[in-house]
């Protein structure tokens, strides 16, 4: 069973119905402003979404034969999640469409970019710059791919060690040779964040990288999400997340999770899989732990102090 204290300060009760299935995962976790907080799972029969509002509302609905992959959300009305089809909430119900000819990887505010780098309206899914030879998205060996953009005419994407940037066209513009990017997320085109596969942080200005010291090691960083320039989150396996307010990247002390067996053997492997802000006291992070039987941790954060609100009953 699962209850949530709140979101963005308002009280949500008996969430019952809820719960995150047995063997699902946290693969990701969205809204669009804060009044619903949407989270994707995958087990071996279905994939699943679901919702919980600010009004007490709380939903779930499966997909059978899906693996989901990749949820965003622009807006309470305008809602994505990427599995073998795409799917669509538009504040009434689903709508899913069959993936076009190169298999959208992920969907942003004006973009959707597809495995081979073609680049997609998302309101039509026109194209709008066919595939490129340099773009493989299809996850390889222990990086996970990522994309992120700004507009339509300014997207970033990762693969397996090599960074792209599009505009009217894309251009290799790795700076590394001896670093794996992994995640990419901004807030402008000026402000642009990439983990690498070290541990490290990459900051791109419009003009150059630097490196930020991230307080993690050899950890992959598998979600990042950036509210402002000084309030950026990133999550990972083994259970790391850390915050950059602007200053320098700490790490977040999230709290003990709750286990099935009440052992702590149980709770030993933690991986982080999803983050989503609002502000510094609005904070959603899901991924899974490796137990019996196995869940999906969901953590909100809320006026400093974290809640693990997976296996609460009400």
């Amino acid at each position: 069973m699962t209850k949530l204290a709140s979101i963005a300060g308002l009280a949500l009760t008996s969430a019952c119905s809820f719960s995150p299935l047995s063997g699902d995962s946290g693969y990701g976790v969205a809204s669009g402003d804060g009044s619903s907080v949407w989270t994707i799972g995958t087990n071996e029969t279905a994939g699943t979404v679901f919702r919980l509002a600010s009004d007490g509302a709380h939903e779930a609905v499966s997909f059978p034969g899906e693996s989901l992959v990749s949820i965003s959300a622009s807006s309470p009305t305008d809602v994505w999640v990427v599995g073998n089809g795409l799917h669509h909430y538009d504040g009434h119900g689903w709508t899913t469409r069959d993936m076009p000819m190169d298999p959208v990887f992920a969907i942003g505010r004006g973009w959707a970019v597809g495995v081979h780098g073609t680049i997609y309206d998302p309101a039509s899914f026109a194209v709008l710059a066919g595939p490129n030879a340099l773009i493989d998205l299809e996850p390889q060996g222990p990086t996970v791919p990522s994309a992120w953009g700004d507009s339509p005419s300014d997207v970033w994407a990762s693969d397996a060690g090599r960074l792209f940037h599009f505009t009217t066209a894309w251009t290799d513009v790795t700076p590394w040779s001896d670093e794996l990017p992994q995640q990419i997320v901004g807030t402008t085109a000026n402000d642009v964040w990439v983990s690498g596969f070290s541990g490290a942080m990459y900051h791109f200005d419009g003009t150059r990288w630097t490196t930020v010291l991230s307080n993690v090691n050899e950890n992959v960083i598998s979600a990042m999400f950036a509210v402002a320039s000084n309030d950026v989150w990133a999550v990972g396996l083994s259970g790391v997340a850390v915050h950059y307010d602007g200053n320098a990247w700490a790490p977040v002390a999230l709290p003990p999770l709750a286990c099935a067996n009440n052992g702590s053997e149980s709770c030993m492997s933690i991986q982080l899989y999803g983050v989503w802000a609002s502000s510094g006291s609005d904070v959603w992070i899901t991924g899974y732990v490796q137990q019996d039987p196995g869940g999906s941790p969901v953590l909100y954060h809320d006026d400093g102090q974290w809640h693990d609100v997976s296996d609460a009953s009400p």
